[in-house]
């Protein structure tokens, strides 16, 4: 039966311990070979072809943020950095800044991000609302180009949740970026915080500290997946800046709401005006300086 079987090519298979006639042999045999060659349907894509969610299975939420300023801008969004850096929000995700990026740098990183886990993606700068967003020309620093709304939305749209991807909320932290926003919105990204006026400085700055810092006490406290969390912390964002301006209007002795300063737009002085567009419903600032800007 052995030589038989060697005739066979058999005798080159190894017997389970538990088989003791040919049936069950045979059986186990088809059995490892299912194993390793399953139907089509059951076989799990591997490399670019993988979904996002088994590539970036168990690396830590990513903060994805890009910092553009010329040299000789006064505008200060380092600072900004810097306050992400400083506040515990760092615990909660891993963060990766990006000064004075280019268009070429831009475009890399955010190919990159539906693989690394990213969960949020923060640009912070100049903002127009028929130019989209500025990046510098080259790593010197000294010139800035427009990248159109159009452009921004399909970089960055392709890396949500939606298109397979991770990010689930973008922040615009710069002038005027309604417009993009929406236009985010529509093309899947569940979250978009963005500016429908020029923004001061301050204020931004604000904002972003009080709402990451929301952000990391939310991650702690709530259930794996939550995407209230993003209209929580944004809540607090909006009461901060709110609370500025009061504190601005106070000190400079002039309406709530209508404070005018220098801003991140080229040159313009305009009352702010954050919100969020959300797949869960718009926040579009219903506080009372808010419905008073809103009404204006």
């Amino acid at each position: 039966e052995q030589a038989h079987a060697q005739g066979k090519g058999e005798a080159d298979v190894k017997r389970p311990r538990d088989c003791d006639s040919r049936e069950e042999v045979e059986q186990s045999n088809r059995d490892m070979k299912r194993q390793r060659h399953p139907p089509a349907e059951q076989r799990k894509p591997e490399g670019r072809n993988a979904p996002a969610a088994e590539l970036i299975a168990g690396l830590r939420p990513r903060i994805l943020a890009f910092y553009a300023q010329e040299r000789a801008d006064k505008l200060n969004v380092h600072g900004e950095a810097q306050d992400l850096m400083g506040i515990s929000v760092t615990r909660s995700f891993e963060i990766d800044q990006h000064p004075q990026p280019t268009f070429q740098f831009f475009r890399q990183a955010l190919s990159r991000a539906r693989f690394e886990n990213v969960r949020i993606i923060h640009l912070s700068g100049h903002g127009d609302r028929e130019e989209g967003f500025y990046l510098l020309k080259d790593q010197s620093g000294l010139v800035s180009v427009p990248l159109k709304p159009h452009n921004v939305t399909e970089l960055i749209a392709r890396t949500s949740v939606a298109k397979g991807g991770s990010v689930e909320c973008v922040v615009l932290n710069a002038c005027t970026t309604e417009g993009l926003g929406r236009a985010l919105r529509a093309a899947g990204v569940d979250h978009v915080v963005c500016w429908r006026w020029e923004v001061e400085d301050d204020a931004a700055r604000a904002f972003s500290k009080a709402f990451y810092e929301q952000l990391h006490v939310l991650m702690q406290h709530s259930p794996a997946g939550a995407s209230s969390i993003y209209a929580d912390a944004f809540i607090d964002g909006r009461m901060t800046v709110d609370v500025w301006e009061e504190s601005q209007s106070h000190s400079l002795d002039v309406a709530p709401g209508a404070v005018e300063m220098q801003t991140r737009g080229k040159g313009k002085k305009k009352r702010n005006g954050v919100m969020l567009l959300s797949k869960d419903g718009d926040d579009l600032g219903c506080s009372s300086l808010a419905g008073a800007r809103m009404g204006a």
